[in-house]
């Protein structure tokens, strides 16, 4: 199973560790934030844009399509009180491919993407709480 871990480093900034990468992230500004990093769904949603960009990068490679400055541009809108996603559009650029006739395969692959496609079919999410009790049990 692989895992991420993320630490709390107070003022409401969290440091997420990716292997052998960390990442900071921040409170949204309308909570308290201080824009130290992205906010939980502004890198939510820079996964789905980076994954899609992969996708297609690696299907214009393959199809002798020029991927130089590909682009892919998430458009999203939140409620009100910002706390969940509401709407979410891709827009995929390839400045430089001929991609004639082609914008429908793309789209596919686009969809095929691994964070869209866990989006698409995750269901639950399972939450384990440990607090100081349980965590000191766990180790004895």
């Amino acid at each position: 199973m692989h895992r991420i871990s993320s630490f709390y480093k107070g003022d409401g900034m969290v440091e997420a560790h990716i292997g052998k990468h960390r990442l900071t992230i921040d409170k949204p500004r309308y909570v308290g934030g201080h824009d130290r990093g992205p906010t939980p769904i502004e890198l939510f949603i820079s996964s789905l844009g980076t994954c899609v960009n992969m996708v297609i990068s690696t299907y214009c490679e393959e199809h002798n399509i020029d991927p130089t400055d590909l682009e892919v541009e998430i458009r999203y809108e939140t409620d009100n009180e910002q706390e969940h996603i509401t709407y979410v559009g891709v827009d995929i650029e390839i400045p430089y491919g001929e991609i004639e006739n082609r914008e429908q395969a793309i789209a596919r692959v686009a969809q095929h993407c691994s964070v869209h496609k866990t989006i698409q079919t995750l269901h639950n999410i399972e939450f384990s709480i440990l607090g100081k009790k349980e965590i000191i049990s766990n180790i004895w």
